[in-house]
């Protein structure tokens, strides 16, 4: 189990693919309790626009307004606009809040698919849960 990568992380929908209709996407609640580390993948579909990302992170997870946007050495990465279709852009969260999300803001893209997921590793305990 020294170097299987399957046993050692988590993935998980973070923003359900959807038509971003230029709007604002908030993601599920990543709940990082027994994981060291974080990781978004964003990723357009058929389609382009312009899309901001923001992660946010919170102590409850209820994310009805307690949390928190998170600050630029809390994150690995840029939070890039992407413009074209079927593109990836990945980045990490290191802060110690347990919950974080991501939230995308899409605009100029009346017909882009997005979406991302959360890939949560370097677990307190092995292996994880089956996936």
């Amino acid at each position: 189990m020294e170097y299987d990568g399957h046993s050692r992380a988590q993935s998980l929908v973070a923003v359900e693919m959807r038509e971003s209709n230029a709007a604002t996407h908030d993601g599920n609640a990543i709940d990082t309790v027994d994981f060291e580390s974080l990781e978004f993948i964003f990723f357009t579909g058929a389609g382009s626009g312009d899309f901001d990302m923001q992660l946010q992170e919170s102590d409850t997870g209820a994310f009805g307004g307690e949390e928190n946007i998170v600050v630029a050495d809390d994150i690995i990465g840029t939070q890039t606009t992407s413009s074209a279709p079927n593109e990836l852009t990945q980045v990490g969260y290191i802060g110690k809040k347990r919950y974080c999300r991501l939230t995308i803001l899409a605009t100029n893209s009346p017909f882009a698919d997005l979406g991302a997921i959360a890939i949560l590793s370097r677990p307190r305990s092995m292996p994880v849960a089956d996936q």
